[in-house]
């Protein structure tokens, strides 16, 4: 797919980076959209922000079928959150990971949903190189409906174009949403991959459909540890991260934390929103 990167504007260099302690799944997803909101208002910069799960959380795409896709009973034997999210693509486990997200105006980085994630994810490869790995952006078509309908509901089971490979396996899996002229890209590093888990928390059906996903993972996904043959932590990837996006758009950091009325905005959104079934469960 021959698609141009986006290119920032000289404007939007200086960012927030925000470094966060685990919180609960729908705790991180009200950051997030506090600080889409907040961008949008004019009053926040664009935003990096690195962050984990705790509990452990399956995230799912905004279009995804709650019921459909997710086991919830096997989730709660094991101890998962789910959520939905406000970008769209497929299920992703946070267990052993790394989050990020980039809350970003399309002012500052004009450019179709492809040009702007490609731009996104060149920053994720530099970052990657601090590491001592070398990615590669995935090739190939955009997914169609078609081939969704014979993959599973699993994010990391195929690589779409621009996301992250290693060894021709998926190391990144990211998607991106659009609200009040503000990007919002959430992508999910895995230090390490708990593929029986991820197996577990989609509604898969027959347990040979269980074992064919989990034989796809095991083909193509990978993490950053088993990609390095060593143990990798959250704050080495962070940092690395960091300085991959700074290299990548020039950018001055601004290290703060959620304003009050963020902090307010949080809380509501949590609680009634993103905790709520009429959300979780909108899509049956």
């Amino acid at each position: 797919m021959k698609v141009q990167p986006a290119r920032l504007d000289p404007k939007g260099r200086k960012w927030r980076l925000m470094t966060h302690a685990p919180m609960s799944a729908p705790d991180n997803m009200a950051v997030d959209e506090a600080l889409v909101k907040s961008h949008a208002e004019g009053v926040s910069l664009p935003v990096l922000r690195l962050y984990r799960w705790e509990p452990p959380g399956l995230s799912f795409g905004y279009f995804q079928s709650f019921s459909r896709e997710v086991d919830p009973e096997n989730c709660q034997k094991r101890a998962i959150d789910w959520v939905r999210r406000m970008t769209g693509g497929r299920a992703v486990l946070h267990q052993h990971e790394l989050t990020y997200a980039v809350i970003l105006h399309t002012k500052l980085l004009p450019g179709s949903v492809m040009a702007t994630y490609r731009a996104l994810s060149e920053a994720l490869v530099r970052g990657f190189k601090g590491l001592g790995l070398d990615a590669e952006l995935a090739s190939g078509p955009a997914p169609t409906s078609a081939s969704r309908s014979v993959g599973s509901a699993a994010c990391f089971d195929s690589a779409t174009p621009f996301e992250l490979v290693v060894q021709g396996r998926k190391v990144v899996g990211s998607a991106q949403g659009r609200q009040h002229g503000v990007l919002l890209q959430h992508g999910s590093v895995p230090l390490q991959l708990d593929r029986d888990a991820i197996v577990d928390c989609l509604n898969l059906g027959s347990p040979s459909r269980r074992r064919a996903v989990r034989r796809t993972l095991e083909n193509k996904a990978i993490s950053l540890s088993e990609a390095l043959g060593r143990p990798v932590e959250f704050d080495e990837t962070a940092r690395a991260l960091a300085q991959g996006f700074r290299d990548q758009f020039r950018l001055c950091w601004v290290e703060e934390d959620l304003t009050l009325k963020e902090t307010a905005s949080v809380r509501t959104l949590s609680k009634e929103k993103y905790a709520s079934e009429n959300w979780n469960q909108a899509i049956k």
